[in-house]
């Protein structure tokens, strides 16, 4: 089973988003982005099942996490900034403010579904 580890090390609240680390299979490949704590949007801490599925509004593969209830389509995809995700996690090699560093999370998620080489996928959020 291949393991993608999230660990969140700033949650500013409602001053600005959640940052993290994400690792495959105990190795660093770079960094989250989420929502404010406050938003209500935060994903709960806790160990998921996933899977990796095309996104139509993506045009993409992306990782989506199982058993979100009472949320749904929750999902580990690219993107720079806040407002690109309701409660998804987004992913890059670094930041710049509170962003992704521009151009660094499509390569960032290409390396991610590149490592993830076994059919069962767990997602830890810690």
């Amino acid at each position: 089973m291949d393991v993608i580890e999230i660990n969140r090390t700033t949650v500013h609240g409602a001053s600005g988003p959640t940052f993290g680390t994400i690792s495959v299979n105990g190795l660093p490949v770079g960094v989250t982005l989420e929502p404010t704590f406050t938003s209500g949007q935060l994903m709960s801490t806790g160990t998921y099942g996933a899977f990796k599925r095309f996104s139509p509004k993506a045009q993409r593969i992306v990782i989506e996490l199982k058993n979100t209830h009472p949320r749904t389509n929750i999902q580990i995809h690219i993107g720079n900034e806040v407002g690109e995700t309701t409660g998804c996690i987004l992913v890059g090699s670094g930041y710049s403010g509170n962003e992704i560093i521009g151009g660094s999370s499509e390569p960032t998620l290409n390396k991610i579904l590149a490592d993830l080489k076994a059919p069962a996928l767990q997602v830890i959020i810690r």
